[in-house]
């Protein structure tokens, strides 16, 4: 059984506005239900990429409020 293909109907004016919105990748895939490597691709096919992965990954990082780090540490040890 094959992988079905959903129509992008309205996707590509959304990712559009998510790109002008300086919306994260994962935030624009979750609101479309897509997958983040497909949403990515149909960004730069239509011509307004995301900005790469690190770049997100140093603003998460680079927040004032570490508080997602803390959570994930404590629940890695815990488990442990």
């Amino acid at each position: 059984m094959g992988l079905t293909k959903r129509p992008r109907t309205d996707d590509n004016a959304r990712l559009k506005e998510f790109v002008a919105k300086d919306l994260s990748i994962v935030r624009a895939a979750a609101a479309l239900d897509r997958n983040l490597m497909s949403v990515r691709n149909q960004a730069r096919k239509i011509g307004t990429p995301f900005p790469p992965m690190l770049v997100l990954r140093k603003n998460l990082a680079d927040t004032s409020s570490r508080l997602w780090r803390y959570v994930a540490t404590r629940a890695t040890t815990a488990q442990i």
